[in-house]
This record gives structure tokens, sequence and C-alpha cells, in this order.
């Protein structure tokens, strides 16, 4: 594997909330209130996943837009409940977060180009490129780019790549076919080879860990009938139809 990346995924404000003990059964749960990252294409394929999932457990849901960061603080000291997805890691940076241990998806990661003259992503021919990545998206010490430019938003990137500002965009595959038909990117390709690939997982604040054997089992089931990857597919063949 030539490079690490580690995807954060979610953006933007919210206020203190809870929901009922498990002990106390006559009360009517409040909603489990999550944060999720603007402007991830999969982000509302998530939205319509852990709605059904949370809805099974007897909790309704409501989903916020925050910051990285402030999704992290937020979810350290149980201002918000749950995070939607992020890769695996988000456990380490505090005890009170806790992973689902069920992967919502894999996320495939490569370098995107518009140009014909770029064969490969070899360590060699990145480290000669200009490189577009999103906030969220670290990169491995060991990667030495020509330069290397951070935007927040995936139309910023679609942007640099149209206009030549960057050689390579760091995506995953997911946002790469969204900005492909949303964006008009017609000849976007990836670059072999794969960069990385990774699990993405959804965090709940350690307070409702007694949820995480039947959220598990919800994601597990729904993964097993095909369900999730419906959603995906469904989602994309919008995009798709939409450009």
């Amino acid at each position: 594997m030539l490079t690490r990346f580690f995807i954060s995924l979610f953006s933007a404000l919210i206020g203190l909330t809870a929901v009922a003990s498990p002990d106390d059964s006559d009360a009517v749960p409040r909603p489990m209130v999550i944060s999720i990252v603007i402007d991830n294409p999969l982000t509302a394929v998530g939205i319509q996943l852990m709605r059904q999932v949370y809805q099974q457990a007897g909790y309704p849901t409501r989903f916020v837009t925050l910051s990285v960061a402030r999704s992290e603080n937020l979810l350290h000291s149980g201002d918000v409940d749950a995070e939607l997805a992020r890769a695996e890691g988000l456990d380490k940076i505090s005890e009170n977060m806790i992973k689902v241990p069920e992967p919502l998806m894999t996320v495939n990661i490569a370098a995107y180009t518009l140009r014909h003259d770029i064969t490969s992503a070899s360590t060699e021919n990145l480290d000669a490129l200009r490189i577009g990545i999103r906030h969220g998206l670290t990169i491995d010490k060991r990667f030495h780019p020509k330069s290397l430019t951070q935007v927040y938003r995936l139309d910023q990137l679609a942007q640099m790549l149209k206009h030549n500002r960057t050689d390579v965009a760091i995506l995953s595959e997911t946002s790469a076919f969204f900005s492909k038909h949303k964006f008009n990117l017609n000849n976007l390709r990836a670059l072999a080879p794969e960069l990385a690939r990774f699990n993405v997982y959804h965090y709940i604040h350690k307070r409702h860990r007694h949820l995480i054997p039947q959220l598990g089992r919800r994601i597990r089931e729904l993964k097993d009938d095909g369900t999730i990857k419906a959603m995906i597919a469904e989602f994309m063949q919008k995009q798709a139809s939409a450009s």
C-alpha cells in the first residue's frame, strides 16, 4: 500500500440532548442525535440506513451537521449521541466514543485525474504532481507531493481538476462517481494502484453501549439481505440519471 488515508466523515452546529435510560421503561425515548458530514455523497444513504436501524431499536433519530472537530468534541462530551460514520480509530481518541463493530461499508480510496499523460499512482509519479485532497483525509508522511492543497467541499476539488489547478484528486470511489456526474468530469479516471481501502463504522457515546449488540446485529442483517447494497446502487443510479 503506497499511502494510508484515514477518512473522517462530518460537518456544523447543535445543542445538548439525551435519550431515556434503558432502565426508565415508561419514558418515551428522545431522538438519538447523530452528527453527519455535509457534502459527502453517501450521507443520504447513511441517514436512510441508520434511521431504519435505530427505528427497530425503538429510537427516533435527528441528524445534524457538524465540523469534524466539533463532532468529536460533542460526542466525547455526550452532547450528541452518535456519529453517523467514520473510519476506524475514533474510539482511540476518547474512551467515551465507542465503535459499533459491524462495519457499515468499505471505502476505496484512489488518485483520480483528468490528464491523459499520468499513467499510474506510483509513489514516484504522485511525488512529482500537485495533489488535491479533502479536509479530513490524512496522507502518509512517506508521501511527498509537489504540492498539497486541502479543500472543504467536493465541488472545490472538482473545479481544481477542471481548471488544471491540481493534477490529481484523492477521492473515494463514490465521491469520484458523484463528481463525474454532478460536475461533468466526463474523463475522470482512477489511477492504479488503489491507495487505500478501509471500513467505515458507526460510533456512539458510551452511555448507549447497551445498544451495541442490537445495532450491530441490525446492520449485519441489512448487509446480508442486500439492503445496504441496494441503497447505494439506487443512489448511484439516481446520480447517473440526473447528469
